[in-house]
C-alpha cells in the first residue's frame, strides 16, 4: 500500500506582510532552468507573473532595479547559495521586507537554523505538488484589500 506524501511547506517568520496588489510578481532563483521554467509555468498557471534567474549572483542583479513581491529561492546553488542571496536582500533597503521562501530538496531540519539567521520567512520542499508552494506565496504576498495587514502566524 502505498505512502501517503504529505507537501512540506512551513511559515518560519511571524511577521506581517502588507497585501500586494495582484498579480504577485515571483521571483524564481535556481539554477536548474528546465525547473525554474517548469515552476514559472505552475506560477503563470496560479495567476502570478514569474520572473526566473539562473543562480544567486543573477538574482543580485536581477533586483538591482526591481523589487518582486516574493522571491522563491533554491538554496543549494554554485558561487553564490541561497543563504547568500537570503542575507544580501536582508542587507537591501528596498529587499528587506520581500518574504522570501527556501525552496530545497534538503528537508527542513537540515536547513531551518541558517535558513532563520539568512532571513528567510519559509520553507518548501522541492517536489512537492506546485500548489503547496502557491498556498505559501498566497500567505506571505497576501492579496487581501488595500491598506489591510496580514498576519502570518
Amino acid at each position: 500500500m502505498p505512502r501517503s506524501h504529505h507537501a512540506v511547506h512551513h511559515l518560519w517568520t511571524t511577521r506581517s506582510f502588507d497585501s500586494v496588489e495582484p498579480p504577485i510578481s515571483a521571483l524564481i532563483v535556481d539554477d536548474d532552468s528546465a525547473l525554474a521554467k517548469a515552476l514559472a509555468q505552475a506560477f503563470i498557471a496560479g495567476g502570478l507573473r514569474p520572473t526566473t534567474v539562473l543562480g544567486g549572483a543573477a538574482a543580485l542583479r536581477a533586483t538591482q532595479h526591481w523589487t518582486p513581491h516574493i522571491v522563491v529561492l533554491a538554496i543549494q546553488m554554485p558561487s553564490c547559495d541561497g543563504f547568500q542571496v537570503a542575507r544580501a536582500f536582508r542587507t537591501s533597503p528596498r529587499l528587506v521586507l520581500v518574504p522570501v521562501i527556501a525552496y530545497t530538496s534538503l528537508t527542513e531540519r537540515e536547513i531551518i537554523e541558517r535558513g532563520k539567521a539568512a532571513g528567510i520567512d519559509a520553507y518548501c520542499r522541492k517536489g512537492d505538488s506546485p500548489h503547496a508552494l502557491l498556498r505559501l506565496i498566497a500567505q506571505l504576498a497576501p492579496t487581501s484589500p488595500a491598506g489591510e495587514k496580514v498576519h502570518a502566524d
